[in-house]
């Protein structure tokens, strides 16, 4: 078992073994899966070790089988130590895009494998959705979500464990990395799906939400619960900015207040025109609230 603490986190790097990680499949395909430390020529940014898929060809032009649903599982975890867990690899991808990809799946205990996450959560989290392979089966994965395409430039993927936390209480968790193929493969070798540097620690991020509200807006108000919904379980990483407009009516919680230029000029400046709106470490604006990592 595994046991990462704010100072030592859990960093599996598989430059010297398989990191006691194993493979296995979920159907009667052979898995493709393989640790090796002479990573295929096509990825960049490689450092030593790591787990790939492509065992059905020669080491020289490795590609993965069809109808894989395949996957590498980790130690058992325990997460107790850790305030604000994150989850954390690099990752290339050489699928057939649309038919073939990979996800993440967690188990806490004896339970059953769940998805980690969701299109648009996470920083380079997933990217596509029905992806015909259905990585991680369908029970799990009903709207067969995962990465999928071409990058090998090693993208950093990046996931908060909050959620997994909770759902722990005194048990442990384990991670596998699932990848599903179609019936049909490209005539192309196509290597599929590598992983390194997984890596589990505490995030010391602190986020800076702005949200512009106002109390007289019915889906400003939904909003508004939503994020501090979001927010409160994280107020330790999170400095949360609300701001209760003018527009689009007469706002009475600011009447009475003597400084409402400020709000005004924040408004302006990352053109808010219309509510709710929530700005996230003073990125571009997007409508609604934006979720956490």
């Amino acid at each position: 078992m595994v046991t990462p603490t704010p100072d030592v986190p859990y960093r599996e790097s598989f430059n010297d073994n398989d990191g006691q990680w194993i493979s296995g499949q979920l159907t009667d395909t052979i898995s493709s899966w393989l640790h090796t430390v002479s990573p295929d020529s096509r990825l960049s940014n490689t450092d030593g070790g790591l787990w790939i898929t492509g065992q059905s060809m020669s080491s020289d032009m490795p590609a993965y089988r069809a109808s894989e649903q395949s996957f590498v599982e980790s130690p058992c975890i325990d997460l107790g130590l850790l305030d604000f867990p994150m989850l954390s690899f690099k990752y290339w991808m050489d699928t057939d895009q649309g038919d073939d990809g990979a996800v993440v799946q967690y188990k806490v205990g004896d339970g059953a494998w769940r998805l980690l996450g969701a299109i648009g959560l996470g920083d380079n989290w997933y990217n596509r959705e029905n992806i015909i392979g259905t990585p991680g089966g369908s029970e799990a994965n009903e709207r067969r979500i995962g990465w999928s395409g071409r990058d090998t430039t090693g993208l950093v993927a990046r996931f908060g464990l909050d959620e997994v936390k909770q759902a722990i209480g005194d048990s442990t968790v384990r991670f596998r990395i699932v990848f599903g193929s179609s019936r049909d493969l490209p005539s192309e070798h196509l290597f599929g799906f590598a992983f390194d540097d997984f890596t589990i620690n505490n995030r010391d991020r602190v986020v800076v939400v702005e949200h512009f509200t106002n109390s007289q807006q019915v889906p400003s108000l939904f909003s508004q619960d939503t994020a501090l919904t979001n927010l409160l379980p994280n107020n330790q990483i999170v400095v949360d900015i609300r701001y209760h407009t003018s527009f689009p009516t007469t706002e009475p919680l600011i009447t009475r207040q003597s400084n409402r230029a400020d709000i005004s000029a924040r408004a302006l400046h990352y053109g808010v025109a219309s509510l709710p709106h929530t700005v996230l470490d003073g990125s571009l604006p997007e409508p609604g609230f934006l979720p956490l990592i």
